[in-house]
């Protein structure tokens, strides 16, 4: 979302003109919609009377750069968790906590202590509040 964000509107403008880079993002979306579409192994090997619902309760998830929830290797093993259960179509949701103030990423100084740097800004992450009439937004 940051690169669109941040592409000039005149250079989108030009690479809708393109008639390459047009073909190959149809490609790309098309490349999506048939894999979503596909049946997945659990659906394939499972006959369940009723739906199944798992929950996935973890501190922190390394699912993408993008939104920094991890600071090490939990994190990224609870998101790999996270993108194999979605590959084999495992009816698994994830549960955690999003840091108001941004996750934080360890560094260390030149004198060796580490320090704690914040680079994450939430209102640009690629989350949004789910809010029905049996979830809300806690305070």
């Amino acid at each position: 979302m940051l690169v669109v964000q941040n592409t000039p509107r005149s250079r989108l403008e030009e690479l809708g003109r393109n008639l390459q880079f047009v073909e190959k993002v149809n490609q790309l979306d098309h490349s999506l919609s048939d894999y979503l579409a596909r049946p997945s192994w659990f659906q394939q090997t499972q006959s369940l009377e009723r739906p199944l619902r798992i929950a996935y309760f973890s501190m922190e998830y390394g699912i993408t750069e993008a939104l920094p929830l991890y600071s090490g290797g939990l994190g990224v093993l609870a998101g790999d968790h996270l993108k194999t259960a979605s590959d084999l179509g495992v009816p698994l949701t994830a549960v955690g906590l999003f840091y108001r103030q941004g996750y934080f990423r360890q560094m260390l100084d030149g004198r060796g202590p580490a320090r704690a740097v914040f680079d994450q800004c939430p209102g640009i992450t690629p989350v949004r509040a789910v809010q029905t009439e049996r979830a809300c937004r806690c305070a």
